[in-house]
């Protein structure tokens, strides 16, 4: 009759019992989940545009977001650069610009603490419509625009709440630059009427 040979049994508190038992606590708990960086996820709290947003949502958007700042005169981004971020801006001014066909800035809009600022990372091909400038010196939370599109598709909740906050904003957005942009084109067409009576006059007399 031939006897079976059954694998020894580690003792108890053996190096090989406790790599049994690593290994088995490592196979059954779940992965902790991301840290963000210090003070990134105080100051999305803090932001007006993020109001009233659960609190685990906050923290999955502060693992894909940076603190930076600009100095007066700085450019943030220009027409035609990958854009890549979202900005939650935290304090100072930005000025939105865009170009006139003779070659000054216009500026059609200017955003201050609790606004968020540019929104072309959200659709391909991923670049920017407008420029924008540090009017005086500005900080802000830089979402990282890849990672932050990757965060809505695996939290759908998160993602149609930052749009339905985006969309309402944006929305009151077009409308104001609509009126500036109504407004300066009305003041040029009666600078240029003046003109145009001011040269008759002078032919006149």
């Amino acid at each position: 009759m031939t006897s079976r040979r059954h694998p020894a049994r580690a003792e108890p508190g053996s190096a090989r019992d406790q790599t049994r038992r690593s290994r088995k606590t490592s196979m059954s708990r779940p992965a902790p989940p991301p840290v963000p960086p210090p003070n990134v996820r105080e100051m999305l709290g803090r932001h007006e545009f993020l109001a009233g947003i659960e609190p685990a949502h906050l923290d999955l958007l502060a693992t894909v977001g940076d603190l930076v700042e600009w100095q007066a005169g700085d450019l943030i981004f220009k027409v035609g650069d990958p854009a890549d971020h979202c900005y939650l801006l935290t304090s100072g001014h930005v000025a939105i610009t865009v170009h006139s066909p003779g070659g000054a800035d216009i500026v059609v809009a200017s955003l201050g603490a609790g606004s968020w600022l540019g929104w072309s990372w959200l659709y391909p091909p991923f670049s920017w419509h407008f420029d924008a400038h540090a009017i005086e010196h500005s900080t802000a939370i830089a979402l990282r625009g890849p990672e932050l599109r990757q965060l809505f598709s695996d939290h759908p909740d998160i993602g149609l709440e930052f749009m339905r906050r985006f969309a309402h904003t944006a929305v009151q957005r077009l409308a104001a630059a609509r009126m500036q942009l109504l407004d300066l084109y009305s003041t040029r067409t009666a600078s240029v009427d003046t003109e145009d009576s001011e040269s008759s006059d002078d032919h006149q007399a």
